[in-house]
């Protein structure tokens, strides 16, 4: 995308997010606690006492240590993926970055091969890992209820999953404590796609414990802005007041079926940005559009920028929803570059 394009792109909603700014707005303690509210992630994150426990070894992969462990959210066994780098530790621990998946069309095969076997993360994640953690980084990827062996598929694939995934992810980053050769302090976080919303929300409930973090192409936290541009990409984008909006149906249907009151506003990360603890490193590629649609990280920036919250935004070229070849290898180059200029 040609620069003038972009500075169109975030001139005009930073017009648009500078008018909201003169509203009144909401703080975090502000809203009802519930479950999938962020003042319900902030309390997890406050009371949070989970430990990993040991699973199984794995085979030392080109030096590195890797192993499955698990862990208990809401009396739900999960399970994790842990690599080590190879080497001495380093005084005070390896740092630690905590990987968020995006969405699997087919959550009990997340990290199986072909054979059915679990090898998590699986082929489309595998190379992430282990670049990072030949940097120097212990890396947990937790596996997300409902997906491969962890339990309650009841939320799974939903238009709520990504919330209620921020619960996992807060629980296994407040579980490194378990972790005997990780870092106390040098923790950080990493999202793509989905898992950019579901870190969005564990970083305004985990505040500066999480000293740095990164999403990849991420969904938006806003549950209707999503259903409805996910309606329009399957009604081919004709709408009108009568279209039929699957998506949007099937958001109510599911929150309406909770056992507790939640309304989408209560779960919107984006409108608590003011209050965000943690510096932010954006990427996402241009002309993204069937997964999620680059205006979005535009959006997310624009609001960073009237908070006066440190970030960095990344654009590159193509449509690719994962980066590969060049894209891939300089993304990982500039978070490994954003984390280690936060280590202290």
């Amino acid at each position: 995308m040609k620069p003038g394009l972009f500075t169109l792109f975030l001139t005009s909603f930073l017009f648009i997010a500078g008018s909201e700014a003169d509203q009144e707005r909401l703080s975090i303690e502000d809203i009802s606690v519930n479950p999938l509210s962020i003042s319900g992630l902030l309390q997890l994150a406050d009371s949070a006492d989970s430990e990993f426990e040991p699973e199984y070894e794995r085979q030392p992969l080109e030096g590195l240590q890797h192993r499955v462990v698990s862990f208990q959210v809401d009396d739900l066994r999960q399970y994790a993926y842990i690599l080590e780098p190879a080497g001495k530790v380093p005084d005070g621990g390896w740092p630690v970055l905590l990987m968020n998946h995006g969405h699997h069309p087919n959550p009990p095969q997340y990290g199986r091969i072909a054979s059915g076997e679990t090898d998590r993360p699986g082929d489309y994640y595998r190379a992430l890992p282990i670049a990072f953690a030949r940097q120097g980084f212990m890396v947990v990827v937790p596996d997300f209820r409902g997906h491969n062996d962890s339990e309650d598929s009841e939320f799974a694939t939903g238009p709520l999953e990504s919330n209620w995934y921020a619960r996992d992810s807060i629980v296994a980053f407040s579980a490194i404590d378990s972790l005997p050769r990780a870092s106390h302090v040098n923790r950080f976080m990493w999202g793509h796609s989905m898992g950019g919303a579901v870190t969005l929300r564990a970083l305004l409930a985990l505040k500066n414990r999480v000293k740095g973090a990164s999403i990849w192409a991420s969904t938006t936290t806003d549950n209707r802005k999503s259903a409805i541009y996910y309606s329009l990409m399957s009604a081919g984008l004709s709408d009108s007041l009568s279209t039929e909006k699957p998506a949007i149906n099937r958001l109510m249907t599911e929150i309406n079926a909770l056992p507790f009151d939640f309304k989408p506003k209560q779960g919107d990360a984006s409108q608590f940005i003011d209050e965000l603890e943690t510096p932010l490193s954006i990427h996402h590629s241009v002309l993204d559009l069937k997964s999620t649609p680059y205006y979005w990280s535009v959006e997310l920036a624009g609001k960073l920028y009237t908070s006066n919250k440190p970030y960095r935004f990344y654009s590159y070229a193509g449509d690719k929803h994962l980066f590969d070849g060049d894209n891939l290898t300089q993304a990982i180059q500039r978070d490994v570059s954003f984390f280690k200029s936060l280590l202290h």
